[in-house]
């Protein structure tokens, strides 16, 4: 996998478009603050006591040991991007008195520790990859400069089992991403407060416990692959702009506290998970999630009722679900919400309507409450279902109708494939009775109903 030009693009960009330009010594400053101090406007100072360091301005590249003999012999800083790459290079013992770098790039070398004179005083982006010896990160010192972009990738680092270089770091612009570090058995962002873009940690096959507690603002969430992850602490972000996906974590038992959470942007998916059986840690606030929810091969509560339910074993499936709205009481309306879709569901294969509309009119009570158009899109299957089990087929039509609308209007998508069968047979149903021109008609409809509409249609059929 080659990550390297888009990377440097960052780390270019950066340093074009935030320069900050001096004569210093006779070179150009750019990158970082040309007052010496380490990130624009603060009072600390990298050089330490040497005040006098020859600044670097042009990109450094070393590919074999010979490259360090044209470096500066004396203190300098690089106001440009580092890489170091290639098997030849085994140490960094020659790298002298460097107190700074804008961007550092480590790449297929034969490092087993990052053994420089002095720390790795890193400013902006940070790319680690395919390092087939290195165990650790130590020796590196990651600070964000205001006018510097910064991303992290580490990547595919055979013996890798610790990033403890990364501790100090508070932020992002872009993703930070640690994957396919099969060594890696604990990762402790406790600084880490912010990613702009995504933070990605997957294939991990080691990695047992992630502690991203501290992050408040985050773009996208993805934990995917790491097999033995038994610890999740969760986030204190209360928006996540982005999807959250939590998959193929196999030794997964819950997934810590995010009681801030209240809001996703995209989509939510928590899937095989074999040793998951709880969620109700996973947040106390949940109310809104734009795009698609998929809550699928774990071995929560949910989980098992709903496959019960999809399978036609309607005895489990009352019992699990009984046992679900206990377990979720206190986790907040939108999970409560799941057991009641599936209660819908459940009601709709027994054949008892009156049930199944109870189950409906709780629910879009709720949906509205909640502006939950997640909750109504897939509440209209089993609704419309209903309809059609009471022979009324015109109002079948304009339920299924309603959820186009609202689809169309609005993005989220219907992605329950256990009821797709069910949806197809109430359609295909209501076409057969009302014929095609009418079921059009009445279809089209439906873009004109409301919830307060549909619960009077309830209300009016079950009196």
């Amino acid at each position: 996998m080659r990550l390297t030009t888009p990377f440097v693009a960052t780390a270019l960009v950066a340093t074009t478009l935030a320069a900050c330009v001096g004569d210093v010594g006779g070179r150009t400053c750019k990158g970082r603050a040309c007052d010496g101090s380490g990130s624009d406007g603060s009072d600390s100072d990298h050089t330490g006591s040497d005040t006098n360091c020859e600044q670097v301005t042009h990109a450094v590249s070393i590919t074999s040991p010979a490259d360090f003999d044209s470096l500066p012999k004396g203190c300098w800083d690089l106001y440009a991007p580092l890489t170091i790459q290639g098997s030849q290079v085994t140490s960094l013992a020659k790298l002298g008195n460097l107190v700074g770098i804008d961007s550092l790039e480590i790449i297929g070398t034969g490092l087993t520790t990052l053994d420089a004179p002095k720390p790795l005083h890193v400013y902006g982006a940070i790319l680690i990859e395919d390092n087939a010896s290195l165990t650790n990160l130590k020796n590196m010192i990651v600070e964000k400069a205001s006018n510097l972009l910064n991303e992290v990738i580490v990547d595919n680092n055979a013996q890798l089992a610790s990033i403890d270089g990364l501790a100090e770091l508070t932020m992002t612009d872009g993703n930070f991403t640690v994957t396919r570090n099969p060594k890696l058995a604990s990762a402790s962002l406790f600084r880490l407060t912010q990613v702009g873009g995504a933070l990605r940690v997957s294939d991990n096959a080691a990695l047992t416990t992630l502690d991203a507690s501290r992050v408040e603002l985050v773009g996208r969430v993805e934990i995917i692959n790491n097999t033995a992850l038994t610890s999740f602490q969760g986030l204190t972000a209360s928006t996540i702009s982005g999807d959250v996906i939590l998959r193929g974590n196999r030794a997964l038992t819950s997934l810590g506290t995010m009681s801030a959470l209240s809001q996703i942007g995209g989509s939510l998916t928590i899937d095989d998970n074999d040793a998951l059986t709880d969620i109700t840690a996973f947040t106390t606030s949940m109310q809104y999630v734009n795009g698609t929810v998929i809550i699928t091969y774990n071995n929560a509560l949910t989980g098992l009722a709903a496959v019960a339910v999809a399978a036609g074993h309607e005895k489990p499936a009352g019992r699990l679900l009984d046992e679900a709205a206990t377990v979720l009481l206190g986790a907040g309306p939108w999970y409560s919400s799941l057991v009641l879709y599936w209660r819908t569901v459940l009601a709709v294969r027994r054949e008892d309507t009156n049930q199944a509309l109870a189950c409906v009119r709780e629910s879009l009570t709720r949906a509205r409450a909640l502006h939950d158009k997640f909750v109504f899109v897939h509440m209209m299957v089993p609704f419309a279902a209903a309809a059609g089990l009471r022979g009324d087929y015109e109002w079948a039509a304009r339920i299924l109708g309603a959820q186009n609308d609202v689809m169309e209007r609005t993005g989220p998508t219907f992605m329950d494939h256990s009821v797709r069968d069910l949806r197809a047979q109430v359609e295909r149903d209501a076409r057969e009775r009302l014929g095609e021109q009418r079921f059009a008609e009445t279809f089209a409809s439906g873009s004109t109903c409301s919830i307060d509409a549909l619960l009077e249609e309830i209300d009016r059929a079950t009196e």
